[in-house]
């Protein structure tokens, strides 16, 4: 995944953002070849708020993402000029889908027009990044690590169609940022409860978010010895849970599938990995509720424990990790 330099960032989207018919200087730069011979012929605006002027309302009408009358002094709504990107259809269409689908439906004499995006999905920085991707097919962000600017992207880019793009960031998150969904490091502990809330609140219809939301899911159940001293003793995973209630349930079900984990061949380890969360947790009580994080390693305690009570004989006779602790004490 590629990145422009963060000068050259700052130089085009906020210094040359202030200034007229921002975005066909900023392509004037860097697609002179094309822009030198053909002039931007649509408009791409950030739909504007609702005016209490019934003649506005006339004008844009519900503001669901359409094209516009043709573009004339009396047809055009007040927007403001950071909301608004000059731009030529043939680049549009031939990246997006939506883009291919609006203007391939529109009459030939439409020389000039206006499309609205919604302002819930879209950005002027997201846009700024979309397009300077549709025009130059590289991507450019001041910081690669953000994630909500690199959630909002991916949702603007599939709202529009750019499989491409789409793709692009989300292998960059699955393997730059989230180490493929296999690591316990503190950069994986805090990000990955905020992935797994953007993934599967948005992966309905989406094979790629949905995977990646069960990836998620696996990493932090499979293994309790190593989940449990890490994710479930992170801010991160409190705030996913009490963000609002509806992640009690998914609470819930993490919390019951980390209790089918586990079993004969891990218990020990399970209660070893309990030992090491109460230890985190009582040195981080002060920075953050952890009360619901107490109470599912106290479940996977209970657990554990009553494993090792039903299978004591197989434990003391043919486990071989503490076979391998008592050799080691009766040698000594």
């Amino acid at each position: 995944m590629s990145y422009m330099p963060k000068m050259i960032i700052n130089n085009v989207c906020v210094a040359q953002q202030e200034e007229a018919n921002t975005f066909w200087k900023t392509m004037q730069k860097y697609s002179v070849d094309f822009t030198d011979k053909i002039p931007p012929n649509v408009i791409l605006a950030l739909a504007p708020k609702l005016s209490s002027d019934s003649s506005l309302h006339t004008m844009i009408g519900d503001l669901n993402p359409t094209i516009s009358k043709p573009l004339s002094a009396t047809t055009i709504p007040i927007v403001s000029k950071k909301t608004q990107w000059s731009c030529h259809k043939d680049v549009l269409r031939s990246s997006s889908n939506y883009f291919k689908s609006i203007f391939n439906s529109q009459l030939h004499e439409v020389e000039a027009s206006i499309v609205f995006l919604p302002n819930g999905i879209f950005s002027a920085s997201v846009l700024d990044i979309m397009l300077y991707y549709m025009y130059n097919k590289s991507i450019f962000i001041e910081d690669e690590t953000d994630i909500e600017v690199l959630q909002s992207l991916y949702l603007a880019s599939d709202y529009l169609g750019l499989e491409s793009l789409c793709a692009t960031i989300e292998q960059h998150i699955t393997i730059n940022l989230a180490h493929s969904f296999n690591c316990y490091c503190e950069n994986c502990i805090t990000i990955v409860p905020f992935l797994l809330s953007f993934a599967g609140s948005n992966q309905q219809n989406n094979p790629s978010l949905s995977k990646m939301a069960q990836s998620i899911v696996k990493l932090l159940i499979q293994d309790p010895e190593k989940t449990l001293s890490t994710f479930w003793t992170s801010q991160s995973m409190v705030t996913l849970f009490t963000q609002n209630p509806e992640m009690e349930l998914l609470h819930e079900y993490l919390e019951n599938n980390l209790l089918k984990h586990v079993n004969k061949s891990n218990a020990i380890e399970s209660l070893y990995g309990c030992f090491l969360a109460e230890e985190v947790l009582i040195k981080k009580g002060k920075e953050f509720q952890t009360k619901l994080l107490e109470g599912t390693i106290q479940k996977v305690r209970e657990s554990g424990s009553s494993i090792l009570a039903n299978k004591f004989d197989f434990y003391c006779t043919k486990y071989p990790k503490l076979l391998s602790c008592v050799d080691e004490i009766g040698l000594n």
